[in-house]
């Protein structure tokens, strides 16, 4: 398995995970999810996010495997959404009082 790159604040440090396994922590830092999101993930009925696996009462961790295929299968950056366009906009998003 190749390191990973992660860090924070513009340092790149090189890691190897242990096991092929990431932290919260780090699932956070590659994804650049919020932990609020990311539980919503973890809880969601569909989609397709990771589930990660119990390594202890308190602890949890995603193979990196996994992540990293998520981040892949990502729809590319240059799709729009319709809200996005002025297209027709759902109830509900934004300010829009419709």
């Amino acid at each position: 398995m190749l390191p990973m790159r992660i860090g924070a604040g513009g340092h790149d440090m090189e890691q190897q995970p242990i096991g092929g396994l990431l932290t919260t922590k780090e699932v956070v830092t590659l994804t650049r999810l919020s932990r609020s999101t990311l539980h919503r993930l973890r809880n969601a009925e569909f989609g397709d996010f990771p589930q990660p696996c119990r390594l202890g009462s308190k602890r949890i961790g995603w193979r990196a495997d996994d992540i990293r295929q998520w981040i892949d299968n990502l729809p590319s950056c240059g799709m729009t959404m319709p809200f996005e366009t002025g297209g027709d906009r759902q109830k509900g998003f934004g300010n829009d009082p419709r």
